[in-house]
C-alpha cells in the first residue's frame, strides 16, 4: 500500500513537470509564427531564437516515457495488490471453523445485531427473505429469546453429506454442517439447538433461516392448513406421567400431552404423514419435536374414533389426537402445524 502511494507521488510529480514543459513548447509555437515571417524573407538563422525549444523537445519526449512506464507500473502493483487482498479474504474465509462461525452468530444475536445477522445468512435465504422481513422477524420474536440467554457453548460440529432446508428455501445442500448450541436461560432452564451451516460460493460458511410468524390462531379457534382443520383442545403436563412401553426418557422430565381435534376437508381419504407437529415455547421461541414413537401408541386406543397418527382420516369428521412432547419445564407453549412451507401455530391455553 506504502509503495503504490509512493509510486503515485513520483508519477504526479513527472506529469506536472510533463505539463509545465509542454505549455513552455507552446509559446516557442507562437513564436515561431511571429518570427519566421520577419526573418525567413531575409535569410536569416532563427535557431538562436529557438535554442529553447530544440533542448525541451527531448526532454519531454523522455518524460512521456517515464509517465507511461509509472503508470504501467503502478496499474500492475494495484492489480497485484487487489489480487493478493481478495486471496487472503478467501482463504481467511476458508480457514475459519464452523464453530468459529458460530461464536461470531451468536455474538451477533446476543448483541441483537440483527443487520449484521442477516448479512450471515445464505445467499439463497437471502434471495428469498429480504432484509426488512428478517429485521421486523427478529425484532419481534428474537429480542425476548436474545435477553433471556444467561450463558451458551458452541459444541464441535458435525459434517452430515446432505441436508434439505425443508422450511425456508426447499433446496437440498450438501457437506453442511450441524453445529449443537447449549443455552443456559436466567429462570434455571437450558436447551441444546442444532444450526444447520453450508459453505457459500465465496467460501464462508452460512446459516439458514426462516420467518417464525405463521399464523396464530386463539385456543378453541380453528386453523386451517393443508385442506385440514385443527383445533386445541387440551394441554396437561406432568413429571411423572405414565407413558406406554417405549418410554419418552429414562430420566424423570415434564411431559406435554396436546389433545388436537383434526378434520380432514378433502374429498377423499387423506393422512398427515406430510404434516409435522412441534411444540413451541412463546417466550424463548424455543422448539421441541413430537415424540412420534409414544404419540402412535397412545392414538391406538383413542377414541372419538380411534385413529393412528397417520391413518387414513375420512372426509369431514373429526378426530382426535394425542400428542406427547418432552420438555425441560412448563411454559407458555403453542403446538406449531407445518405443511409445505406454510404453517399455523395453535395456542393451548
Amino acid at each position: 500500500m506504502l509503495t503504490s502511494i509512493l509510486l503515485f507521488l513520483v508519477l504526479l510529480y513527472y506529469l506536472v513537470k510533463a505539463t509545465i514543459i509542454s505549455h513552455r513548447l507552446r509559446s516557442y509555437d507562437l513564436r515561431r509564427l511571429l518570427i519566421i515571417p520577419v526573418f525567413a524573407p531575409h535569410g536569416e538563422s532563427i535557431n538562436h531564437f529557438l535554442k529553447g525549444e530544440i533542448e525541451l523537445r527531448p526532454k519531454l519526449k523522455n518524460l512521456k516515457k517515464i509517465v507511461y512506464l509509472l503508470f504501467a507500473l503502478l496499474i500492475i502493483m494495484s492489480v497485484a495488490g487487489y489480487s493478493t487482498v481478495k486471496a487472503s479474504t478467501k482463504a481467511s474465509a476458508k480457514a475459519e471453523s464452523a464453530e468459529a462461525f458460530a461464536e461470531k452468530y451468536l455474538m451477533a444475536t446476543n448483541l441483537q445485531q440483527w443487520d449484521q445477522l442477516y448479512t450471515y445468512l445464505h445467499p439463497d435465504t437471502q434471495a428469498k427473505f429480504t432484509r426488512e422481513r428478517f429485521i421486523a422477524d427478529r425484532k419481534q420474536y428474537g429480542s425476548q429469546f436474545a435477553t433471556s440467554i444467561k450463558d451458551y457453548k458452541v459444541e464441535t460440529a458435525v459434517k452430515i453429506n446432505t441436508w434439505i432446508d425443508t422450511k425456508g428455501t426447499g433446496t437440498e445442500y450438501k457437506n453442511v454442517v450441524e453445529v449443537p448450541i447449549a443455552y443456559n436461560f436466567k429462570d434455571g432452564t437450558s436447551v441444546t439447538i442444532t444450526v444447520h451451516l453450508a459453505k457459500a460460493p465465496d467460501g464462508t460458511w452460512r446459516w439458514f433461516w426462516s420467518p417464525a410468524d405463521a399464523q396464530l390462531i386463539e385456543h378453541g379457534q380453528l386453523g386451517k392448513l393443508g385442506q385440514f382443520e385443527f383445533k386445541g383442545l387440551t394441554i396437561e403436563s406432568t413429571k411423572d406421567a405414565t407413558m406406554p412401553a417405549k418410554t419418552v426418557s429414562d430420566n424423570t422430565s415434564t411431559f406435554v400431552t396436546v389433545k388436537l381435534g383434526v378434520t380432514n376437508k378433502r374429498k377423499s381419504l387423506a393422512q398427515l404423514r406430510d404434516f409435522e407437529f412441534k411444540l413451541t415455547d412463546l417466550d424463548k421461541k424455543i422448539v421441541y419435536g413430537l415424540n412420534s414413537d409414544v404419540s402412535s401408541s397412545l392414538n391406538l386406543d383413542a377414541q372419538k374414533p380411534a385413529v393412528y397418527l397417520y391413518s387414513n382420516l375420512s372426509p369431514n369428521l373429526e378426530s382426535e389426537l394425542t400428542l406427547i412432547f418432552e420438555v425441560p419445564a412448563e411454559a407458555n407453549y403453542a403446538l406449531g402445524i407445518t405443511y409445505k412451507n406454510d404453517g399455523v401455530m395453535l395456542k393451548l391455553k
